[in-house]
């Protein structure tokens, strides 16, 4: 994306596009340059923990940020740490939002090819 002079992070436009919105409502997560760092921030706490039960690792995956939750659920998925599969089946069910619900099953699919 394109910033003109004077251009704050909120105002930021893409070429021939309309301003971006901060806040996709219908999804109910947020879009920013800082969700990729926040997802793989999630990502390596979970996977140095490595236990699903630990105190930060219970903030991350219920927190109101789906970055950090999927985040999450992907590092706990990577190292195998035990009872991820019943978190991921339960993340993957339709009452989860879609971000965190694709993470469940890409994951699941994961665990299953190995």
């Amino acid at each position: 994306m394109l910033r003109g002079p004077g251009k704050t992070p909120g105002q930021t436009r893409g070429v021939g596009v309309g301003p971006v919105r901060d806040r996709d409502q219908s999804a109910g997560h947020v879009r920013s340059s800082g969700d990729a760092d926040r997802l793989l921030a999630a990502r390596s706490l979970a996977a140095i923990v490595a236990d699903v039960k630990h105190k930060e690792v219970t903030r991350l995956l219920t927190s109101d940020n789906l970055w950090l939750r999927a985040g999450a659920l992907r590092g706990l998925a990577e190292v195998r740490a035990k009872g991820i599969e019943v978190l991921l089946r339960e993340s993957a069910g339709e009452e989860h939002p879609a971000l965190v619900r694709q993470e469940a099953r890409v994951q699941l699919a994961r665990l299953s090819w190995k």
